[in-house]
Formats: structure tokens, C-alpha cells, sequence
């Protein structure tokens, strides 16, 4: 495994998003759309096709435990055997963003808020194809990748974004991180996966089951 930045785009077609996921960020997970709205999921999808550049870059070191800066983690080698922590930040670009603020300009709210919904479902979409994209790369080293976390999940301190940012070259995919926290483009985000030689325990890769929210309007079952 090299310490390098790797930087990795993907197309449109290469994220897996439904007109109910656009719903249910807009609305929650209770939310059930009419025909209309519906319609409307399924359009503002079709336009978000022609502003999103999913990208991703990653960086993959050997794990050391004794190493403080990394003393947030919620992980204990208990025989895990060798492991690796890959840092990486994905986002859809800005266009999509820049679309939003038109919509909002032209008082089209709900277009606005149906587009926004789109870019959050894409984004959660890059992320499972980046972990998916991650662990097949692992795999090829006899390693598996276990449940993406990052800043502010959990007991994570927020501030541990500088942390990450200085371990991956995120320039190469345009995203930028503010003194305020925040990432630029907005529809960007970034996690840590740890990597062993021990497979995960079964369905304990996915965020949502691992997420100690337990009433969040968001949340998703599998």
C-alpha cells in the first residue's frame, strides 16, 4: 500500500439514485410524494445528470496505533493483524451548487429545494461507490475495508478535518476546506476507512447501522 494521493473520477451513470431517494431528502423518510412531486423527482434527476462531476482522491498509510494524532479513531487492533487507514474526500463539483442559487434567484423554491435533495443523494451515492471502489482495491492487497467514519461522527472531534485534509492532496479534485470547517464545493464530504486482514463483522459496513442517531428523518434501512 503506497502513501500517495490517488485521484478518481466517475460519470453520472456510475452512481445509483432514484427519484424516492431526491424525495426523501427533500421531504424524510416518511415523505411520500404525489404524482406530481414524483414527476418532479424524476426531472430535476435528469438535470442534475449535466452538473455533477463525481470525483474522489485517497490516500492510504500504515495504521499505527501509537500514533496520537490518529487517537480519536474508534478502533482496537484485538488481533485485527496489519492495517492501513485510507483518508479520502469525494464531491459532485459546483455546478449543480451554482444551479441551486439560480433556482433560489427565480423563486423557484421548490425546484431549488427538489435539485438540492439531488445533490445530497448523489453525494451519499459517491460515497458508497467510492467505499465499494476502496474495497475491491483492498481486496486486491488481502485486505478489507470496514464502516467509513470521519469528522463528526460519533465522538470524532469536528476539527479533526484539518487532519484529514493534510493527509490527502484535495486539490487534485477542487476541494477546498474554509477556517470555518467548512468544505468547498458544498457538496463535498470526507471520511477515514480503516483496512485489516480481518473481514468486518457481517452488515457492519454500512454507516447508517453503525450511526448511534437513532431518530434521524434520514436514516435508511438494508
Amino acid at each position: 500500500m503506497k502513501d500517495t494521493s490517488i485521484a478518481v473520477k466517475f460519470n453520472f451513470k456510475d452512481l445509483s439514485v432514484t427519484p424516492e431517494d431526491v424525495a426523501r431528502y427533500a421531504g424524510g423518510s416518511n415523505y411520500r410524494p404525489d404524482a406530481e412531486r414524483k414527476a418532479l423527482a424524476t426531472d430535476i434527476l435528469k438535470r442534475a445528470s449535466a452538473l455533477v462531476n463525481p470525483a474522489f482522491v485517497y490516500t492510504t498509510r500504515p495504521l499505527d496505533t501509537a500514533d496520537l494524532v490518529f487517537s480519536f479513531l474508534p478502533y482496537e487492533n484485538n488481533g485485527a493483524g496489519k492495517s492501513f487507514l485510507t483518508s479520502a474526500i469525494c464531491t459532485i463539483g459546483p455546478e449543480l451548487e451554482s444551479e441551486i442559487s439560480k433556482l433560489m434567484a427565480q423563486g423557484k423554491a421548490l425546484d431549488a429545494l427538489f435539485l438540492d435533495a439531488a445533490g445530497v443523494s448523489l453525494l451519499e451515492a459517491l460515497s458508497d461507490e467510492v467505499h465499494s471502489h476502496l474495497n475491491k482495491e483492498a481486496a486486491k492487497n488481502g485486505l478489507f475495508a470496514g464502516c467509513r467514519f470521519g469528522p463528526g461522527y460519533g465522538n470524532i472531534p469536528a476539527d479533526a478535518q484539518k487532519i484529514l485534509f493534510e493527509s490527502v492532496n484535495h486539490e487534485a479534485i477542487g476541494v477546498q476546506l474554509k477556517e470555518s470547517g467548512i468544505l468547498t464545493p458544498l457538496k463535498s464530504l470526507s471520511f477515514w476507512i480503516i483496512l485489516t486482514t480481518q473481514p468486518p463483522p457481517e452488515g457492519n459496513t454500512y454507516k447508517c447501522q453503525n450511526c448511534t442517531l437513532k431518530n434521524c428523518a434520514y436514516r435508511m434501512v438494508r
